[in-house]
């Protein structure tokens, strides 16, 4: 049975975030992946709810940059046989790491927000954690 996150939670952690002034990004990836399933089951409280968010945070559309690099990170992934996915796969997690190693500026800090930090600890020089322990 999938985990279901806890929702106040994770409100709670994204006030908190950016009343300390933390930059907040939605890769449209990610948008994609909760926003098909949502869309599937005609969840429409909970798409509004996501719509809310697109106007709250800055939307991250993957660069040129960010797409090579997903493709170095899922090449590499399966090199080292560790994929996140199968081979035919569009490989969500790959993408999202070339997002977050493109991002940014020299000295900031990148970190992916994810319940799936397993996956994304594989590529090298991404820094992911659970919601719960991103400190302000």
């Amino acid at each position: 049975m999938a985990h279901e996150p806890n929702v106040d939670g994770l409100r709670g952690r994204l006030a908190e975030l950016e009343m300390a002034g933390v930059s907040i990004l939605i890769p449209a990836v990610i948008d994609y992946e909760v926003r098909r399933e949502l869309v599937r089951v005609r969840a429409m409280a909970k798409l509004r709810n996501l719509a809310d968010m697109r106007q709250r945070f800055v939307i991250l559309a993957g660069s040129e940059a960010a797409w090579f690099r997903a493709a170095e990170f899922w090449a590499l992934s399966r090199r080292m046989g560790v994929p996140t996915g199968p081979n035919a796969a569009l490989d969500a997690d790959a993408i999202l790491a070339g997002c977050a190693a493109t991002v940014g500026r020299p000295g900031d800090e990148v970190i992916i927000a994810s319940s799936n930090v397993r996956h994304l600890s594989r590529f090298p020089g991404i820094d992911a954690r659970e919601w719960m322990s991103i400190m302000p």
